[in-house]
């Protein structure tokens, strides 16, 4: 039993869940001193419903970030995807049309990022950070920086305060959906294997045969594409939409990458890890809102567990080469 115990243990991401459950436990426990709503179902929906977005850009992130890349310009196309999807709302287009053109130019703009990234072989970080800026900026074009409101059909917004059985927000459950779909693929098809082949040396993997180039533009278009999902939920949720809403959610989708086993160098890591990422710093970020701890140093703290996050992921294989 202890064999088994030790061998389970010994694997990477098997030992990241467990720190992360571990942490979670201590989490409900501290901050449920300070407040007796903080572990209660309705805070859980709460949690949920805020952090469905993030969840869903760190889904699509997770995989970008297993081939070794990064992108910057989630937050923006979001922002973006659900002001271009409420515009053409408040123009009389049709809920589903307006949805599926909102989602298709959200895509769009991942292929753009793919495609300047595979092909003309920019860096990741140069070319999202343009994308992000440029999005962003164009943000605050429509309503000249204002918030946009009032929509003819508001039957719309059914889907942002939708629960399953009273507790499951309807864009959660769609998040949980997403990631079981991802890890399938992931642990079951040849799609898995070629994603952590790209990511642990894509020169090896261009040389076996995998058309690196593809699905580099290919995780690009869908990271795009679920970051203009996430759009429709938010502007769904909150039923309107303001020109910095999204602002720093790459960011936060990072750590909740990172902070699951997702390594920065590309390679390492599971969708498990990243979903239980997000219900970590779901239940952090309410925990220390409850304790009324200041944003300033809430930052600062989310910062610490991103160092953390990619120390531990560097220590690892200096490990495995001392075992060696």
């Amino acid at each position: 039993m202890k064999a088994k115990i030790k061998k389970l243990f010994s694997d990477y991401n098997y030992r990241r869940y467990a720190i992360l459950t571990g942490l979670l436990v201590l989490m409900l426990i501290g901050f449920s001193l300070e407040s007796k709503v903080y572990a209660t179902p309705e805070n859980f929906t709460n949690i949920a419903a805020k952090f469905a977005e993030i969840g869903l850009i760190a889904a699509s992130m997770s995989l970008v970030m297993l081939t070794g890349d990064i992108d910057l310009s989630v937050g923006s196309v979001m922002c973006f995807s659900a002001f271009f999807a409420g515009m053409l709302m408040q123009s009389q287009v049709p809920v589903p049309l307006a949805i599926l053109c909102a989602l298709f130019v959200a895509a769009a703009i991942g292929l753009l990022n793919g495609f300047m990234i595979a092909v003309l072989n920019m860096q990741p970080v140069i070319v999202t950070l343009g994308t992000m800026t440029a999005f962003r900026g164009l943000c605050y074009v429509f309503k000249q920086g204002g918030p946009m409101r009032g929509f003819p059909d508001e039957s719309f917004f059914q889907f942002g305060k939708g629960t399953l059985f009273g507790i499951l927000p309807y864009s959660f459950a769609l998040v949980i959906l997403v990631f079981v779909i991802l890890s399938v693929a992931m642990k079951r098809t040849r799609f898995g294997l070629d994603v952590r082949a790209i990511g642990n040396n894509a020169s090896a993997a261009a040389f076996s045969g995998i058309n690196v180039k593809k699905y580099r533009i290919g995780l690009f278009t869908f990271n795009g594409f679920l970051s203009g999902l996430a759009g429709i939920v938010i502007l769904s949720r909150m039923q309107g939409i303001e020109a910095a809403l999204g602002d720093g959610y790459e960011f936060d989708a990072i750590t909740m990458c990172l902070l699951g086993g997702i390594s920065i160098n590309g390679g390492k890591g599971t969708l498990f890890g990243a979903f239980i990422g997000i219900v970590v710093i779901g239940y952090l970020k309410s925990g220390m809102n409850i304790s009324h701890i200041s944003a300033y140093y809430q930052s600062a703290i989310l910062g610490a567990i991103i160092l953390l996050s990619v120390i531990m992921g560097n220590l690892e294989p200096l490990k495995k080469k001392k075992e060696k």
